[in-house]
C-alpha cells in the first residue's frame, strides 16, 4: 500500500494539483486576512477566541475546495 501512495504522489498530474491546492489554501487565507481588517475585526468570531475564531480555522478552504473540484473535473475528463 505505500508503494501505490508513492506511485501516485509521484503522478505527473497529482503533484500541480497539489501544489494549486496549496496556493489556493493560502490565498484564501490571505483573502480572509483582508477581508477582516477592511471590516476592522481582529477575530471572526468568539467560538474559538485562541484561534482568532471559527472562521479561521476554515479560511483556506474557501478558495481550495473549488480549486480542487474544477480540478478533479478537469482530471477526471
Amino acid at each position: 500500500l505505500p508503494l501505490q501512495i508513492l506511485n501516485y504522489l509521484c503522478n505527473r498530474k497529482t503533484v500541480p494539483m497539489l501544489i494549486s491546492l496549496a496556493v489556493a489554501g493560502m490565498i484564501g487565507d490571505l483573502f480572509e486576512s483582508l477581508w477582516k481588517r477592511s471590516a476592522g475585526v481582529k477575530d471572526s468570531g468568539n467560538l474559538l477566541p485562541e484561534f482568532g475564531g471559527a472562521l479561521d480555522l476554515v479560511d483556506s478552504l474557501f478558495l481550495a475546495v473549488p480549486v480542487g473540484y474544477a480540478l478533479l473535473l478537469i482530471q477526471s475528463g
